[in-house]
């Protein structure tokens, strides 16, 4: 109010006496006025213009860091879906091997590699053969062997002699058990019948 008044004073006021206008002031002094109440309001405005232009860039900046959030977020969520494909592979994976080694090939594999420079080769004498067998029997049940891989482990060790009596026997004799059984008699039998 007091802005538009000095802007246009009444023409009462405005009645010029000499110069002065009444309230002893002159009229330079109320164009100054005038000018300086004009900066001022041009300067609110200014003020006014830069503080919306602030708050839009604020608000600018907030939506961009919405976005950034958003698209972490979803990086994210994307990058735990992954680890959990990951996951469920390597599970995967895992069982598979799991059901490899528990495979005949793979534990004749494991316990042969675990074995293999223990194991000592089968000599040929025959009156040795009783207690290589023994020493072999102590050696898997130290080594905790299954009996299903025994006999596996142990025909590369035999003699060619032995070898040739074990490709006589039944092919459903595969036990390690029922090998020794069978071989031994007839390392007997072909030992006496040698020394007749």
């Amino acid at each position: 109010m007091y802005a538009e008044y000095i802007l246009s004073p009444p023409p009462a006021a405005a009645a010029m006496e000499g110069g002065l206008v009444k309230g002893g002031t002159t009229e330079e002094e109320l164009v100054l006025r005038r000018q300086e109440i004009q900066l001022r309001i041009m300067e609110i405005e200014e003020a006014n213009k830069a503080r919306e232009e602030e708050q839009k860039l604020k608000e600018k900046e907030r939506e961009e860091d919405k976005k950034a959030r958003e698209e972490d977020q979803r990086l994210k969520e994307r990058e735990l879906m992954l680890k959990e494909q990951e996951l469920v592979r390597q599970q995967l994976k895992d069982r598979e091997q799991e059901k490899r080694k528990e495979s005949l090939a793979g534990l004749t594999k494991y316990y042969g590699d675990a074995i293999k420079h223990v194991l000592p080769r089968m000599g040929h004498d025959p009156s040795d053969y009783p207690a290589y067998f023994s020493a072999v029997e102590n050696l898997f049940a130290l080594y905790e062997v299954p009996k299903q891989v025994q006999s596996k482990l142990l025909i590369p060790l035999l003699n060619e002699r032995s070898k040739t009596l074990l490709a006589k026997l039944d092919l459903y004799c595969v036990e390690w058990d029922v090998k020794l059984y069978y071989t031994i008699p007839l390392l007997r039998i072909s030992l006496t019948t040698t020394r007749l």
